[in-house]
């Protein structure tokens, strides 16, 4: 019996140091002792932060389970537990001033990395580029001025314009993120010929930058009419009217010539194409007197009326008929290139002054043009004009747009693109003069606009100029006349580009309209 014994309990004693030997053998795991490594982009360390700035984070660790902390001066703004990610700072969420940014990532073990960067926090609320004044106003006796308000009127910021150069406006230190109105002040402080004038643009994102003159001039095309030639006409009658009027040339007159004539024609000595002159009985509805001619050497020299062509095809152009009372000019563009950059040929036209017999107008297709766009404009009432420049031939039809005065309000409706506000106060009689000055204000299409005039808050430089006018802009009584203006684009006309410097030099094409409503006139309220 016991020999039995022996041999379960030997292979139990081997079994079981088998066991002992591989526990022993076990490699005990080491702790993590390794901090995240971070690393940034966006914001570095000196900078200065104006507008809402993308900070990128990326932490490198071989531990998944990071959370990292973003502080500003201590406060926490976000919490993140991805190894990559972006915030957006906004200096309105925070007060202005030097500032310490903070980063703090840890791992699952306890492991910390802390990454510290100082900048400097400010609200930009508005860029005037090195663009100073618009063309119009350009005199070296202007003084030029700029203040930035809030949409409620409170002053921001106000600044002098020195010189061609770019400035920027900043909001005081606990100013809300919000929309602002940016005006421009032009006095001429040594002339009393010269009109004071002020532009607003409202509804204007903070950061907002005018164009560049660089930009300006990029966009404007220019065709100066510094070559000349004289024409002459021979053989027509003393009531034969003619009209020759392109983009890149005209008639000295700019306008009609009757009977033969001797006159000098202007044109660009880039011109590439022929000049086109036509003649059209004033008032005609159909074109059975209109004639035409193009013109081929830009030398001097004389053509007979009896040498101009009568069209081959033509069209009509259907208009409201509850309007009689209209104008209309044809262009004609050889190419789509050319319509592009607005070398127009004015190939027809029915003065506002001539009234229709029709609602149906003909009008001339000649083979040398390509595009044609028609120029429409009418009364609709007493204070009520549209004008339109469209593509093509087709109907014309009037945009259900209004637009009236509510005490300080002005409320619109309609589908239309921009508001423009034109305004003039009269002022007391100073010297036995009556001073007056025009004060603009342009937005997109906003249902409700505050008069910015009424509680608007003018920097006290302004405002001592205005009373040495006898001007209150504040004072509702001195509102001498008042219109609105709105407008309609088939493109997308940024509004930005126009601040301060017009819309014209947006270089646009592409149809489009306007409404105009007189509400106060100075004559008739």
């Amino acid at each position: 019996m016991r020999k039995y014994l022996i041999i379960p309990s030997f292979i139990f004693f081997l079994l079981g140091c088998s066991s002992n030997d591989e526990s022993t053998n076990e490699i005990p795991q080491e702790n993590d002792t390794t901090n995240p490594e971070i690393s940034i982009n966006g914001i570095e360390n000196g900078d200065t932060v104006e507008t809402i700035t993308s900070l990128n984070v990326s932490i490198m660790d071989e531990d998944n389970q990071i959370t990292t902390t973003i502080l500003v001066d201590n406060q926490e703004i976000s919490t993140n537990e991805n190894k990559q990610f972006t915030i957006d700072i906004d200096p309105f969420d925070f007060s202005s001033g030097a500032k310490t940014l903070t980063i703090e990532s840890t791992d699952s073990s306890g492991n910390t990395t802390t990454l510290t960067q100082s900048f400097e926090m400010k609200k930009l609320l508005f860029i005037n580029s090195d663009f100073q004044i618009p063309l119009l106003f350009s005199n070296p006796e202007l003084e030029t001025y700029i203040s930035i308000n809030t949409m409620e009127g409170e002053l921001l910021d106000y600044q002098k314009i020195e010189a061609d150069q770019e400035t920027r406006f900043y909001a005081p230190n606990m100013v809300e993120r919000q929309n602002i109105i940016a005006t421009m002040f032009m006095f001429y402080p040594n002339s009393q010929n010269r009109q004071p004038a002020i532009i607003s643009y409202g509804n204007l994102l903070p950061g907002t930058k005018t164009i560049t003159q660089n930009e300006v001039a990029l966009r404007r095309l220019e065709y100066s009419k510094s070559n000349s030639f004289q024409l002459t006409m021979t053989d027509a009658t003393e009531t034969t009217n003619f009209k020759m009027k392109g983009q890149e040339y005209s008639l000295e007159t700019f306008g009609a010539t009757t009977g033969n004539f001797a006159a000098p024609i202007n044109y660009d000595p880039n011109l590439n194409g022929r000049m086109f002159i036509y003649s059209n009985p004033s008032g005609a509805d159909n074109l059975q007197d209109y004639r035409f001619l193009f013109i081929d050497d830009f030398v001097d020299s004389t053509i007979s009326f009896t040498d101009f062509d009568v069209p081959n095809n033509s069209t009509s152009i259907q208009f409201p008929q509850s309007i009689t009372d209209f104008g209309l000019t044809l262009f004609g563009y050889r190419s789509q290139d050319d319509y592009d950059k607005r070398k127009y040929t004015e190939i027809f036209t029915k003065p506002t002054s001539i009234t229709s017999t029709s609602t149906n107008i003909e009008v001339p297709i000649l083979e040398e043009f390509e595009i044609y766009e028609k120029q429409y404009g009418t009364k609709l009432s007493e204070k009520k004009s549209y004008l339109s420049r469209t593509k093509g031939f087709g109907e014309i039809t009037i945009p259900d747009w209004d637009a009236q005065l509510e005490g300080n309000l002005i409320i619109t409706s309609g589908n239309y693109d921009h508001l423009f506000v034109g305004t003039t106060f009269k002022g007391d009689i100073v010297e036995n003069t009556v001073n007056r000055i025009t004060w603009s204000y342009s937005e997109k299409n906003n249902p409700e606009v505050i008069l910015p005039f009424q509680n608007f808050e003018i920097p006290q430089e302004i405002k001592t100029m205005l009373e040495s006018l006898g001007i209150d802009p504040n004072n509702p009584s001195q509102l001498e006349m008042l219109s609105v203006i709105l407008e309609d684009f088939e493109k997308d006309n940024a509004f930005e580009d126009g601040i301060f410097v017009g819309y014209g030099n947006s270089n646009y094409y592409g149809d489009e309209q306007s409404m105009s409503f007189r509400i106060k006139d100075g004559i008739n309220n």
